[in-house]
């Protein structure tokens, strides 16, 4: 996490001062800032971690349903009640981090 702060940090701060090439392999003060700039893949790399994960555990969710209505165990009111809440528990975690962001 400190890794992506300081990438953020010295990316945001630099690119006010200088333009400089990222990944230059002919001047050897900026190729070693390399892994600083690699925060971007990381950053990346957890949100398509967390989304898999997400359609993971959904689609479990959604086989253990499928499996009770077959049955004929599941009605269409449980059926709207497990999207709801879904929905519902993706907004509360959404907004709880926002409202920790803007104060």
């Amino acid at each position: 996490m400190t890794w992506i702060v300081v990438g953020h940090t010295y990316d945001h701060y630099s690119s006010w001062l200088t333009w400089t090439n990222y990944f230059d392999i002919d001047n050897p003060a900026e190729f070693a800032k390399e892994p600083l700039y690699l925060y971007v893949l990381a950053v990346d790399t957890f949100f398509a971690m967390g989304g898999i994960f997400l359609a993971y555990i959904t689609l479990q969710e959604l086989d253990t349903l499928k499996a009770r209505a077959v049955e004929g165990l599941i009605s269409t009111k449980e059926w709207m009640k497990f999207w709801a809440l879904f929905y519902i528990h993706r907004y509360l975690r959404l907004v709880n981090f926002l409202l920790f962001i803007r104060f």
